[in-house]
């Protein structure tokens, strides 16, 4: 277990894989997730307030941690970031939820910690227990690509989104 996935009190599910999709009916985005030690997966709704907070939140830290002097101008060098970060993603298949074989959750708050090369987001599962998601920073830009074209096909306002993100290719979840 990672520095970031210890915690005290409570349980802590580390989430291996996850899914995200718009749902329409619910208008929200549907993270479903399978764990690491296995069992039922864990749906976690975001609604846009929830997701926005998000984007700005981890935007703010891809460029706060990967900023280094150079002629290349910050948003050009984010995106092209973001762009390798998109051709390096290979899809797989989705995390597969059964007719009332998960456990749902519509979070309140996501705590993020941030270590080295390392991103962790931490999920409230009820009472003590968390969940928590860790990326590398090209991962977390991979999940956060997902979660634009999620954003896109919603129809959220895009406003929340750095200036590096927009006009970006498209990929497969």
């Amino acid at each position: 277990m990672s520095a970031m996935e210890q915690r005290l009190g409570g349980r802590l599910m580390v989430l291996h894989k996850v899914t995200l999709r718009y749902v329409e009916l619910e208008d929200r985005i549907c993270m479903a997730a399978e764990t690491r030690e296995g069992g039922s997966p864990v749906v976690f709704w975001l609604t846009q307030r929830m997701a926005g907070r998000l984007v700005g939140t981890l935007g703010r830290y891809l460029e706060e941690s990967e900023s280094e002097e150079s002629p290349v101008s910050g948003l050009v060098r984010q995106a092209v970031r973001q762009e390798d970060a998109r051709l390096q993603f290979e899809p797989t298949r989705p995390v597969a939820l059964h007719q009332g074989g998960f456990l749902a959750v519509l979070p309140s708050r996501i705590d993020i910690r941030c270590g080295g090369d390392r991103i962790g987001l931490e999920l409230p599962m009820g009472g003590e227990d968390r969940a928590c998601l860790t990326m590398t920073r090209m991962e977390m830009r991979q999940w956060m690509g997902i979660l634009h074209r999620q954003y896109e096909q919603a129809g959220w306002g895009m406003g929340v989104w750095p200036g590096w993100m927009k006009g970006l290719g498209s990929g497969k979840n």
